[in-house]
């Protein structure tokens, strides 16, 4: 079960890849949003 509260504990990239990765290993035809989010989350980093 993934922990629905898990994205907001989230403090380094590597955190949030583990976490993406779950995600994407039980939503694969859901990928498209992690991508989206992926890409979001690294614009933020960068800022």
């Amino acid at each position: 079960m993934i922990d629905k509260n898990a994205i907001f504990k989230i403090k380094t990239p590597a955190e949030f890849e583990n976490l993406a990765l779950e995600v994407f290993k039980f939503q694969f035809e859901n990928n498209r949003c992690i991508v989206h989010f992926a890409t979001y989350f690294t614009s933020i980093q960068q800022m």
